[in-house]
């Protein structure tokens, strides 16, 4: 017997079989894992992340703001940081950038760290071993004649930093060629902010000329007003008068119309 030809599932055949439409549903309702739609960061959150690099004496409260946003928004502190240090790697050290995930260590990257053995425990592991090369330790004799600059000294920890991302209690623990570039930046710094107080101090000496010149034309303005209110007294004295005596009013007018006449 032949079997059955399978038919090609297309949409028309899913809108026009329902057992095949009630298959896919049941399908969807057991699938263990809920299908969500990717979610996007929204305006709010894209400008907190692109302000990171402005203001180093703020990053820490503006990561926090960050972190603030984005965990309204339902994103794991993991992508939080993803974001963070794709936004900080153009401008900070890495050191910079793990200081800021200390309260959030869900979103620290995880590294490879391969063991340090020292010299003496590799001695020591060779001879447990039987396999060491490395002579026999010196006896107290010839130790005391080691001298101190023959001691091994640890190597210090450089920093892969720039210097606008220094760190102000790790200053001791710098190198020297660091602490050199940091202190050029901060002298390259107060020159600028030299400019910008030079700018404020010049705007700040014509505002004041300006001001005094204000009150001056106010003082002016002051009196002027005294004296308009001073002739507006004398014009309002004059109308009573003439309300309370408009017969002696008119009768002064007439003696002073006949002065001016006999004058001409």
């Amino acid at each position: 017997m032949a079997k059955p030809r399978k038919q090609k599932l297309t949409i028309e055949t899913i809108k026009a079989d329902t057992t095949i439409q009630e298959e896919i549903k049941a399908l969807l309702d057991t699938c263990p894992v809920a299908i969500q739609p990717e979610k996007k960061r929204s305006k709010q959150l894209e400008t907190l992340l692109s302000q990171l690099h402005i203001d180093f004496g703020k990053l820490q409260s503006k990561v926090d703001a960050v972190f603030e946003q984005a965990r309204k928004e339902g994103f794991t502190d993991k992508e939080i940081g993803k974001w963070i240090r794709e936004e900080m790697k153009e401008e900070y050290g890495s050191t910079t950038i793990c200081r800021v995930f200390e309260r959030y260590p869900e979103a620290r990257q995880k590294q490879n760290h391969t063991k340090k053995v020292s010299q003496n425990e590799t001695f020591e592991q060779g001879i447990e071993d039987g396999t060491s090369d490395v002579p026999s330790a010196p006896d107290a004799t010839s130790s005391a004649n080691v001298t101190d600059s023959e001691s091994v000294e640890p190597t210090p920890v450089v920093f892969q930093i720039k210097p606008e991302g220094y760190m102000p209690e790790d200053l001791e623990k710098y190198d020297k060629t660091l602490l050199i570039k940091i202190a050029k930046y901060l002298d390259r710094q107060n020159a600028v902010w030299q400019d910008e107080c030079m700018k404020w101090d010049h705007q700040i000496h014509s505002l004041a000329i300006e001001n005094k010149k204000l009150k001056e034309d106010y003082e002016v303005a002051l009196k002027k007003i005294e004296a308009f209110r001073s002739e507006n007294r004398a014009l309002k004295d004059a109308i009573q008068q003439f309300n309370d005596n408009p017969k002696e009013y008119l009768r002064l007018q007439k003696m002073a119309h006949q002065l001016l006449g006999s004058l001409s």
